[in-house]
C-alpha cells in the first residue's frame, strides 16, 4: 500500500519529503552502484559517490526522488542499526528496500 512501482523499483514515501524507501531488484550481475562512506562517527551510512548500476537507473526514472551524494542510508530490507550489517544485506541481497534521509550535503531535489 503506497508504493509506487517503476519497472526494477519501488517507491513509498515516507511521512516527511526528507525521507522515503526505495525498493531496487537485482540480477546476478547488476550492482546498485552507490559508494557508501561507514563513518563511526555517524548514525547512518553516507552516500559519497554515485557509479552505474541501478541507482542511476532509478534516478534516471525518477528525477523527482533521485538518490543523490550526501543521501544517508538507515536501514536496508529489515537491518538497521549496525552500519555494516547494513552494507552486507545491500551487497547480498537480491531486493533491498533502502530507507534514506536527504543528507545535510546532498544536492536539492525538488519534489513536485
Amino acid at each position: 500500500k503506497g508504493y509506487m512501482s517503476y519497472g526494477c523499483c519501488f517507491l513509498k514515501p515516507a511521512d516527511t519529503p526528507a525521507n522515503f524507501s526505495v525498493t531496487l531488484v537485482k540480477d546476478q550481475y547488476q550492482k546498485l552502484g552507490v559508494a557508501m562512506n561507514i563513518s563511526a562517527s555517524e548514525p547512518d551510512i553516507l552516500i559519497s559517490e554515485i557509479t552505474e548500476g541501478l541507482v542511476t537507473k532509478w534516478n534516471r526514472r525518477n528525477p523527482n526522488w533521485k538518490i543523490v551524494k550526501g543521501d544517508r542510508i538507515s536501514k536496508a530490507n529489515a537491518v538497521s542499526g549496525i552500519k555494516k550489517e547494513i552494507a552486507n544485506d545491500m551487497k547480498q541481497s537480491k531486493a533491498v528496500t533502502l530507507t534514506l534521509t536527504r543528507g545535510k550535503g546532498s544536492l536539492e531535489v525538488k519534489r513536485s
